[in-house]
């Protein structure tokens, strides 16, 4: 989904949230029997809506400024054979990092519900070693989920790539290293690949820190020499 897209989903559910908080008093419902609640839910829910309206309205703004050739280094298009064995790759490299994020995660999560099973077995362990169970089979579920919906995506089209100052539309995808504290780190140029790839990183805070994420662009062997270019201006 574009950010476009999720801009204007958003902004529906943010209104039907607002509905939903003035709801109780137009139907004349009383707070007790359930008015209150479905206020507050209703104003997370907008409240929430509306910061994701936000921030991918202003991602929506810079995709378009990019898509009208503001900015735009390259453009990329590929035959089918480039396409089909970068889907390929980018397939076994998408699924492989995930399998190493979902095993730390999943080593936490047992170890801390053994521990808890270890320290207080008759109460409360058994209910956090369900949790941190529940926890594993919740995160195995996104990752098979993302991994899918992520090849399928490329599976159904032969993409295209519009590399820019401020980010990279690959498929249809935008990925920024502009603004909500994006940090951009760097690009490399990998030859060991068929086909060669552009490996843009750039990172994001989080609680534990900065996070890096990785944008690997194929590109194509009729237009190899504008790499030098691209390179040259991040360098």
């Amino acid at each position: 989904m574009t950010s476009s897209k999720i801009s204007r989903v958003s902004f529906i559910v943010f209104l039907l949230g607002v509905a939903g908080v003035f709801a109780p008093s137009v139907l004349g419902m009383d707070g007790i029997d359930g008015g209150f609640a479905l206020a507050m839910v209703s104003g997370f829910v907008a409240l929430v809506a509306f910061i994701t309206w936000l921030i991918f309205w202003r991602m929506s703004v810079r995709e378009s400024r990019i898509l009208s050739g503001d900015g735009v280094l390259a453009r990329f298009s590929y035959s089918d054979e480039e396409w089909q064995k970068y889907t390929a790759y980018e397939h076994a490299t998408d699924a492989s990092n995930k399998k190493i994020i979902f095993y730390i995660i999943s080593g936490f999560a047992v170890f801390f519900g053994v521990l808890f099973m270890f320290l207080d077995p008759e109460e409360g362990g058994p209910y956090v070693a369900a949790v941190m169970f529940g926890l594993i089979v919740l995160m195995y579920a996104v990752m098979k989920y993302t991994t899918y919906a992520n090849h399928r995506a490329n599976l159904k089209s032969k993409g295209s790539a519009v590399i820019a100052r401020d980010g990279v539309i690959l498929n249809g995808k935008f990925s920024s290293w502009r603004g909500l504290g994006a940090q951009f780190e760097g690009v490399k140029y990998v030859e060991s690949v068929s086909p060669k790839c552009l490996v843009f990183t750039y990172s994001m805070p989080t609680r534990g820190g900065r996070t890096d994420e990785d944008i690997r662009v194929p590109v194509p062997a009729a237009q190899e020499r504008e790499v030098a270019g691209i390179l040259a201006h991040f360098a």
